[in-house]
């Protein structure tokens, strides 16, 4: 269980997040968390890939 600290939308404030267990193999780095106090759900992610042009 990995939990961290951050800002929910849903409950206006700092809360502890959690990270379940990732369904896409992505492990330890999977971007999906809850908060443990409302459930609300968030994806943490950053990449440095720059989308081609179209």
């Amino acid at each position: 269980m990995t939990v961290t600290l951050q800002w929910c939308v849903a409950c206006g404030g700092e809360r502890d997040f959690d990270q379940p267990l990732c369904g896409d193999g992505h492990g330890s780095e999977c971007p999906e968390w809850f908060c443990l106090a409302c459930g609300n759900a968030v994806v943490l992610a950053c990449s440095d890939e720059v989308p081609a042009a179209a």
